[in-house]
């Protein structure tokens, strides 16, 4: 190695004498020569040409000794540049061969036939330079994955005639099935016959485009969980104390929280965005991470800008950033809304409060899982003494003999219906938290006494898990108030039939059903004929005996699904349901006037009793308590103009 350099310096030495010497050496034949013609062709000056003359010999002689000189000394020259680019060509080549990645000269057209490549690109690849020849026909661009080789081409074709070097990027198959990526930096040249030739330096670019894929992916995946978040990021120096926010969700506390605070947190603190409540935790998260702490979190109470009153909560977090000397440099924190969460949270604890608090003035109560049904825990002795419900069964399993035992036979489906899982889920879901559901229970002597059942459900925010506390009351006292003061509300208080207004609602709601409109259905107003008089004679109270002997003959003459009532004084209304033909509804008239006829008055001085009745037929003659009121009383005139004690049913005129 060492000889080898010492004969490359001697050489360089001898060419740079050789230059020095063949310049001197040429530039002085040159002025003899010009000197010598002029003195041939211009006789000037004599001297010279005389002495040419006499020393011609001498002078050839002289010419030719500088004229052998000149030739050996170009040949020496020669022989040593030789010697020296081959040198140069060794050197370049086992440069190209050494290089990192690989150096390749290529044709600059056409499939880009490879004219050199160097060991170092053949190592990357895998391949020889037979196999380049054999798979790929030595051309360039068949190396090139199949997926970029299009794109490479045309960018080949743009700008493979340009002088100014430019780069590709592609991917190539390594002959072990590897996929790497190549940085191609090519430029045109003319070789020694002028040809133009591409030449490259390629050098395997793989673990950067994986690192920038990697980067992409992880850019991806941070911008859609952001567009998913709803978190406050911000930066915090901790040598600076100042807080720059970085990004802000469009719903979150803006624009109250500036982007930039100084002095942080107690500028924050002082404008009055924290209750003063929680401000000292927000001292003392960032005390924490000033002095080293990997991470700090609180939560704060902060003015909602609506209200102007402190009503949002938010929670904080904080993670440090170190250096290489492990010191704290930043934090980066995330302020997330959690105000639902909370207000749910106090939901919850004040259900719970609740809860323990109805436990003291209810019969029963029963809590458990609405979405699997199991028991959390139960107090049912008071009521349900021959039954029990261990923590952990099923409550739906437990249902049927549940209601068997302690619910009235008509009201045991609707229990069941109440408490079913699905049931419960379907209210909790469009909104209804609260289920409540009035039922008859037997008592030991069998005498029925009403239960209220009431269900809360509430989210556990911490799990979300849904629980229901179900609770019985007992109602039978309010609950039979309620039936009396509904009764009489809707009944007359001297027959017991049904008032003016129950009628008419009761008539309100059947014409909103498909029989409405399917049969016929018979309107009657009952008008007693000379009422007055059994007044005057036997009484008020015996008028009234014979008012309540008219209802209970009425009653008997209909059926339960029809609708009888007393409007005032002595006239009656029923309404007759599906009454069938008017053949049949004339027959009924007939047998209210006698039944009506055979009441015992308890006088001799009077006719037995008499009604005159009117009838119209829905729903021909309408279908509301007005128009078959107004046809029926028309009707009913036109009964006690022809004599009374009869029926006439509406006609429409011709």
């Amino acid at each position: 190695m060492k000889k080898n350099a010492a004969v490359g310096k001697v050489q360089a030495q001898m060419l740079a004498f050789m230059r020095v010497f063949l310049s001197i050496f040429a530039s002085i034949f040159i002025v003899v020569c010009i000197f010598l013609g002029i003195c041939l062709i211009f006789k000037f000056p004599a001297c010279a040409v005389e002495f040419i003359g006499q020393h011609a010999s001498l002078v050839n002689v002289l010419f030719l000794v500088f004229a052998f000189l000149a030739i050996i000394s170009i040949g020496f020259y020669d022989m040593l540049m030789r010697r020296s680019m081959a040198v140069s060509s060794r050197e370049l080549r086992v440069l190209a061969h050494s290089l990192p990645g690989g150096i390749c000269k290529c044709i600059s057209e056409g499939n880009y036939d490879f004219l050199f490549i160097s060991d170092g690109f053949l190592d990357m690849l895998g391949y020889c330079a037979e196999e380049i020849k054999t798979n790929f026909h030595n051309s360039a661009l068949a190396l090139v994955h199949s997926a970029d080789r299009e794109r490479i081409a045309a960018q080949l074709a743009r700008e493979s005639h340009f002088t100014e070097p430019f780069t590709l990027e592609y991917r190539v198959v390594t002959k072990a099935g590897k996929t790497l990526w190549l940085l191609d930096k090519v430029c045109l040249i003319h070789d020694e016959s002028g040809a133009p030739v591409l030449y490259s330096m390629r050098i395997d670019n793989t673990a950067k485009k994986e690192a920038e894929m990697q980067l992409h992916v992880r850019s991806e995946w941070f911008r859609i969980a952001m567009e998913h978040s709803k978190s406050h990021i911000f930066e915090y120096n901790v040598v600076t104390h100042s807080f720059d926010s970085v990004i802000s969700p469009p719903d979150s506390m803006q624009p109250l929280l500036p982007k930039h605070i100084e002095s942080m947190p107690e500028n924050l603190i002082d404008s009055g965005f924290v209750a003063p409540e929680t401000a000292d935790g927000l001292r003392s998260a960032f005390r924490a991470i000033a002095g080293g702490a990997a991470s700090a979190a609180c939560l704060l109470k902060v003015k909602d800008a609506v209200t102007d009153g402190y009503s949002l909560w938010l929670s904080l977090a904080l993670t440090t950033v170190f250096d290489e000397y492990g010191m704290p440099v930043c934090a980066i924190g995330t302020l997330e809304d959690i105000t639902e969460a909370k207000r749910a949270q106090e939901r919850y604890d004040e259900e719970k409060r609740y809860h323990d608090a109805m436990l003291s003035t209810t019969l029963a109560s029963i809590l458990f899982d609405v979405e699997t049904g199991a028991v959390i825990s139960a107090r049912i002795s008071a009521i349900f003494s021959n039954l029990e419900l261990p923590e952990g069964c099923n409550l739906e399993e437990r249902l049927p003999e549940l209601a068997r035992k302690t619910v009235f036979l008509n009201d045991r489906a609707e229990y069941i219906r109440t408490l079913n899982r699905r049931n419960l889920r379907e209210c909790y879901n469009d909104g209804t938290s609260c289920v409540t559901l009035e039922y008859r229970t037997v008592l030991s002597d069998g005498s029925l006494a009403w239960r209220q059942m009431t269900v809360n459900m509430v989210k556990d925010p911490q799990t979300d898990t849904v629980t229901g506390f179900a609770y019985f009351t007992d109602i039978d006292t309010r609950k039979r108030k309620e039936i009396d003061l509904l009764y009489k509300a809707e009944h007359d208080s001297l027959t017991g039939l049904w008032n003016r207004r129950a009628l008419e609602t009761r008539l309100t709601a059947f014409f909103k059903t498909a029989d409405a409109h399917a049969n016929l259905h018979a309107f009657y107003i009952i008008d007693m004929d000379d009422f007055k008089a059994v007044n005057d004679t036997c009484g008020h109270i015996r008028g009234d005996e014979v008012l309540c002997a008219i209802a209970a003959q009425l009653r008997s003459i209909f059926r339960k699904t029809d609708i009888i009532a007393r409007l005032a004084g002595d006239e009656f209304v029923v309404f007759m349901k599906n009454a069938g033909t008017s053949a049949r509804i004339a027959d009924k008239a007939r047998e209210i006037c006698t039944r009506i006829q055979n009441i015992e008055l308890g006088s001799s001085n009077l006719p037995p009793p008499r009604a005159s009745i009117g009838i119209a037929i829905a729903p021909d003659a309408g279908t509301s308590f007005e128009a078959l009121y107004a046809k029926a009383d028309e009707a009913h005139y036109v009964a006690k103009r022809g004599g009374k004690n009869r029926y006439s049913i509406f006609q429409e005129p011709l």
